[in-house]
């Protein structure tokens, strides 16, 4: 058919005539475009390409001819030859010499041109060649077709049907003259078998079609049957397919090839960075937030199956506490901390034991705690302005939320701010041996500690001011607050200070050292079954120390706990104490051999 770059149409039109040589030569007068002779066109072309040009020029002669060359040995006139000779031809000047020319073609096009045209010459030539074996046979003729066999009319397609079995049978004769339906069986047979095979092959596949249970393994099963088929073939064997689906597994085998499966990329978004989770997580493990429990353990199970024991640890703050404090941290480091929500759910992911005791408490926090109570009693018997005392309230127990929870964050071993600073804070001004020099200036305040001291001193100051009954009574009640306050804030010093030592400490371990924390514990009541009142009154506990000792082993840690009872009461003092030391000294050395006496840091 015409090309695209000539057709006055884009959709297939049925091919009417074939050109002439006086059609080619017209078209490249007109053009510049060589097509070969007996190229298909339409008749909306033939009128639209064909007709009268008047501004065709005369310009120089050109010789024309094609490119192809009839083989030497073919002379026999009889065999009608196509391909056709011109002359010379009129070309006009603008053809070749007007660069500015309003037709202009592609390098694209004109390649694709010369290979029609090379096919189409190429086809005839075949064709002469079977006519000329058909002649020599005694058979008449192939006549070339100007439409496709399957637009033609039934006769013709019965004509031309007969003519390829005389072909087929006429090809037997001469490679195998008198064995031709040994050859002809043993082809049909092989053509046969491959025919059952392929329909065996695609009536499975069709049933694979019909059995899968989504449209992408449906997709990439039908790609291995419209590979080589048109729809209409298709729908024989799958009724009811339809033109999108089957324009989709074209599609598929452009794009994944035949029988691929569909490669997705998995997308994933992150609500949060890892260093984002990791800040959070050292946050809520460090020794301001959690602390380690003698005894208890929980166990992790990992995807692989593998499992972990973590000891049991006791969370000091709340929940609400913890974020509220981590997000003030964060706000002084720049830090950009994850949402509350998200920090919620760690949180409770991440369980730990809440201390909820009531007894046993620190000295230090209970006599703070304790001069807090008596501050906000003082303060209620004053009488002022509702809203000063509320606003005196406030401050009190903005002050009490600070020691518990927020001064330990701030602390650390070089700090600007001189409270925060434990090399500063825990020298002492008289012993030169307890002294540690800053290689800083202490140039910062701390607006919480601030605002604790100024709460402080102005109830103090109100309390001074108010006409009491017993005056000196209540303000010696005040002094003693303030300054059990005072030494709760300096207790939370020394304790991050040793928590920091602990840390050192663990860190520099080796397999030779072992760490001993100890202490007394709370006195353990007996009981007895359906115990009476005269053996309820008057009872005396029982005296019970533990020492926890950690110990290293290549990098795990490990941890051996000794517990001493007693049946009467002692005294807790030195002494015995030393000679417990000395007993669970003697019982590590004797399960670890390899570690040293030096080796051995008490707790």
């Amino acid at each position: 058919m015409l090309p695209s770059c000539l057709a006055v149409h884009r959709d297939l039109r049925k091919q009417e005539r074939r050109l002439t040589e006086q059609n080619v030569q017209q078209i490249f007068l007109t053009t510049g475009i060589v097509l070969p002779i007996g190229t298909g066109i339409c008749h909306s072309c033939r009128l639209e390409v064909l007709k009268d040009n008047p501004n065709v020029v005369q310009g120089r002669k050109l010789p024309f001819t094609h490119e192809g060359s009839v083989p030497e040995d073919t002379h026999d006139t009889d065999i009608p030859l196509k391909r056709a000779r011109l002359s010379e031809t009129e070309v006009t000047s603008s053809a070749f010499d007007d660069t500015d020319s309003e037709f202009q073609i592609s390098q694209e096009t004109v390649s694709q041109l010369s290979q029609s045209s090379e096919a189409s010459v190429s086809n005839s030539l075949k064709l002469e060649s079977l006519n000329k074996f058909l002649s020599i046979s005694g058979i008449s003729p192939v006549k070339e077709l100007s439409i496709y066999i399957k637009d033609s009319s039934t006769r013709t397609q019965q004509r031309y049907i007969s003519k390829a079995k005389q072909c087929m049978e006429l090809m037997f004769s001469t490679i195998c003259p008198g064995e031709e339906n040994f050859i002809k069986k043993a082809v049909l047979n092989d053509m046969s078998t491959k025919t059952m095979e392929e329909n065996a092959i695609l009536e499975t596949l069709v049933e694979i079609y019909k059995r899968a249970d989504s449209w992408t393994f449906q997709r990439q099963i039908l790609t291995t049957i419209v590979k080589d088929m048109e729809l209409q073939d298709v729908q024989k064997l799958i009724p009811g397919l339809t033109r999108y689906k089957f324009n989709q597994a074209k599609e598929h085998i452009q794009q994944f090839g035949v029988g691929e499966p569909v490669t997705t990329k998995k997308l994933s978004r992150e609500k949060y960075t890892v260093s984002q989770l990791d800040h959070f997580i050292d946050f809520i493990t460090s020794g301001q937030i959690v602390k380690d429990q003698p005894f208890g353990e929980k166990t992790l199970k990992m995807e692989t199956g593998e499992v972990i024991i973590i000891p049991t640890v006791i969370r000091s703050l709340t929940p609400s506490s913890i974020i509220s404090q981590y997000v003030a941290l964060c706000n002084e480091e720049n830090v950009k901390p994850l949402g509350s929500s998200t920090l919620y759910k760690i949180l409770d992911e991440c369980s730990a034991v809440v201390r909820k005791s009531v007894e046993g408490l620190d000295n230090f926090i209970m006599e703070g705690c304790k001069g807090f109570d008596e501050l906000d009693k003082v303060i209620k018997r004053l009488e002022l302005p509702t809203e000063e005392v509320k606003c005196l309230l406030l401050g009190l127990q903005k002050a009490k939320t600070y020691l518990k929870s927020g001064l330990k964050s701030h602390i650390s071993r070089e700090s600007l701010v001189m409270d925060h600073c434990t090399s500063y804070a825990l020298s002492s001004p008289s012993e030169p041996n307890y002294t540690s020099e800053c290689n800083h200036q202490h140039t910062k305040l701390c607006e919480d500690c601030e605002s604790v001291e100024f709460s402080l001193n102005t109830i103090k100051k109100k309390a001074e001011e108010y006409p009491w009954q017993n005056k000196e009574a209540t303000m010696y009640m005040v002094d003693e607050s303030i300054i059990a306050i005072r030494r709760w804030k300096s207790h939370d010093i020394r304790s991050r200070n040793q928590e920091q030592a602990r840390s050192d400490i663990v860190q520099q371990m080796t397999n030779e050292d072992a760490l001993i924390t100890c202490d007394w514990a709370m006195k353990f009541l007996p009981r007895k079954y359906r115990e009476g009142q005269v053996d309820w009154f008057a009872k005396r506990g029982i005296n019970w120390h533990i020492a926890v000792t950690l110990l290293k082993e290549g990098s795990n840690f490990s941890s051996l706990t000794h517990v001493h009872i007693f049946e009467s009461p002692v005294s807790q003092d030195a002494s015995i104490t030393s000679q417990i030391l000395i007993d669970v000294a003697r019982d590590i050395l004797h399960h670890k051999p390899g570690l040293k006496k030096n080796k051995l840091f008490l707790r």
